[in-house]
C-alpha cells in the first residue's frame, strides 16, 4: 500500500495529503465490517528516500485504533481462524 500512495505510476501522493485519499475507504470497510491490510515495506520507515511515510504509517495506526481497529498480523489471524 506504500508504495501505491507515493508511487509516481499510482497515486503519486505527498505525505501530508494521504488521509484524505484513503478517509473515505476506511468508512466505507467500517460499514460493511470489512478488513482494511496495510503493506508497508520497511524501506518506507527511511527519511533517505522516503521522507514523512514513517510518519503516515505511525498516524494511521493511531486514527486506526482511536477507532477501535484491530491493530494485528497476518499470523495472529491465522491462528485465530485456524485453531
Amino acid at each position: 500500500m506504500d508504495t501505491t500512495l507515493f508511487h509516481s505510476k499510482y497515486m503519486n501522493i505527498s505525505p501530508q495529503n494521504v488521509w484524505e485519499n484513503i478517509a473515505d475507504l476506511t468508512i466505507e470497510v467500517k460499514k460493511f465490517h470489512g478488513v482494511l491490510t496495510l503493506l508497508w515495506h520497511n524501506t518506507s520507515f527511511s527519511d533517505y528516500k522516503y521522507t514523512g511515510w514513517r510518519d503516515v504509517y505511525i498516524d494511521l495506526l493511531q486514527i486506526f485504533r482511536s477507532e477501535n481497529a484491530l491493530l494485528t498480523t497476518g499470523k495472529q489471524i491465522y491462528e485465530t481462524i485456524c485453531k
